[in-house]
């Protein structure tokens, strides 16, 4: 006798799939949750590791600032040695100029020409003399441009001279005009810059010949050549496979399932790649949620921090670099301080000023000269040395003015003298000019020597004071 089952089997099996698409949907959605955390945690623990590096370079760099601070006080000091140095040139560089003016003067004073004044007022010198014709003053200006020692020879008058009363001698008749020009004092030492330009258009003409010469591209026959034979075989075995391709295509087409066909209330029911690609679904929606949550936050977190390890790194590299530099710095400066001493112990020190003064006066009265006024005045202190100025008046002719000039020159010490506001002219006596050829110089030199290392602290005290005031 046969049996019929009366069983509902097909609901059974219907809820039995069911729940096997959820328990592969629950692991789905179980495994995107995994990988989304695993992502998470590997991104925080780079951000993690990513802050300890920063850290580690921003302790590196600020050791090495605190290293680089000597470096920037060394700097300083080398900048303070760099301008005395510079200083101590210029004056050195003036100690010679009196020397070469008055042999100067001498040189370029032509036939038929006669100084009678010169006068000193800053960097103008005023000269005033006789001359046999306006022709003759011309040839002296040229001279005075040519010398180095003068230059931009200005004329402000000649005059034809008018009778006085003062017995005149022959020589003085044949120059019968007065003139006065002024000249600027040169320093022919000054080197003129030079350089070679870099001709943009010379460039560009080479870049073009490069492009110009370049090698033609590879050529198209072979291409053509293959494109023919293969349009002359007919069907060939690539037509035949896509042929079969077509052919497997259109049988696979068959088996695709539609969504519409998909029944949402009995999802138990579904085909096997249908589930497993709904499975797929939702595991990367729940991954993509995590990202834009939580995991993109910590991406973007990590760039910046990568982004910062390169500036660090960079600040360090340059840090470091300074600081390499440190000991050759201070190997630098050491040379320049011993330099810049002896340049300074060139000059009179505070105990050596009274003999030199009278080193000074001794010159004037060995070259014969007569003192009538030797007044030194109060020192001007500077930033590292002292300006000595002396008040003078000296009677002689023009030979012993420039003998007097060189010896001051070559004292065993270096003595800078400059002049200020320097007359010299004719000697007068009784009311007139004297007959015996006398010259009359007076004005003002000053002479310079160096501070100790106290008095430049009082100096930089006092300087400090007026500063903060």
């Amino acid at each position: 006798m046969a049996r019929i089952n009366l069983l509902p089997w097909r609901a059974e099996r219907r809820k039995q799939r069911q729940r096997e698409f959820q328990a592969m949907l629950g692991a789905a959605a179980l495994g995107g949750i995994l990988l989304s955390i695993l992502v998470w945690f590997h991104y925080d623990m780079e951000v993690s590791g990513q802050h300890q590096r920063n850290d580690f370079l921003r302790a590196e760099i600020g050791k090495v600032k605190e290293q680089n601070k000597e470096i920037a006080e060394l700097d300083k000091k080398k900048k303070r040695l760099l301008d005395r140095k510079a200083v101590i040139e210029e004056l050195q560089a003036n100690r010679s100029q009196m020397v070469h003016l008055f042999d100067s003067l001498v040189r370029t004073i032509p036939d038929g020409v006669v100084l009678t004044a010169l006068k000193q007022e800053g960097n103008i010198l005023t000269l005033q003399g006789t001359a046999q014709s306006n022709a003759r003053v011309s040839n002296y200006m040229r001279n005075l441009e040519t010398s180095g020692w003068m230059t931009k020879p200005d004329l402000s008058i000649i005059e034809a001279r008018k009778d006085n009363k003062a017995p005149m001698t022959s020589g003085a008749r044949s120059l019968p005009y007065d003139f006065t020009l002024k000249v600027q004092l040169a320093n022919p030492g000054a080197d003129a810059n030079g350089g070679q330009a870099i001709d943009p258009e010379a460039l560009a003409a080479q870049a073009e010949a490069e492009a110009a010469g370049a090698p033609p591209g590879p050529g198209r026959g072979r291409r053509g050549a293959a494109g023919r034979r293969g349009r002359r075989g007919g069907r060939g075995p690539g037509e035949q496979a896509g042929g079969q391709r077509r052919g497997r295509t259109g049988v696979m087409s068959k088996k695709k399932v539609k969504l519409s066909e998909l029944d949402f209330n009995n999802i138990g029911s579904w085909p096997q790649q249908a589930k497993v690609v709904f499975c797929v679904l939702v595991a990367i929606i729940i991954m993509a949620v995590a990202w834009f949550a939580l995991i993109s936050g910590k991406r973007d977190e990590l760039l910046g921090l990568e982004s910062e390890e390169a500036s660090l790194r960079q600040e360090f590299e340059r840090e470091q670099g300074r600081a390499a530099n440190l000991e050759p710095l201070r190997q630098q400066l050491a040379q320049m301080e011993q330099v810049l001493q002896q340049m300074l112990r060139q000059l009179p020190s505070k105990t050596e000023m009274p003999d030199l003064i009278v080193d000074i006066s001794q010159t004037a009265l060995s070259s014969g000269l007569s003192n009538e006024l030797f007044q030194p005045l109060d020192e001007m202190p500077r930033e590292f040395y002292a300006e000595k100025p002396i008040r003078l008046r000296m009677v002689g002719n023009y030979h012993q003015f420039g003998a007097f000039v060189s010896g001051v020159a070559s004292l065993p010490r270096v003595v800078i003298l400059t002049m200020h506001d320097i007359s010299l002219k004719p000697m007068e006596r009784g009311g007139g000019v004297s007959r015996t050829g006398a010259l009359e110089l007076s004005g003002t030199v000053k002479t310079y020597r160096y501070l100790d290392e106290n008095e430049i602290s009082d100096v930089e005290g006092a300087n400090a004071n007026a500063g903060g005031r």
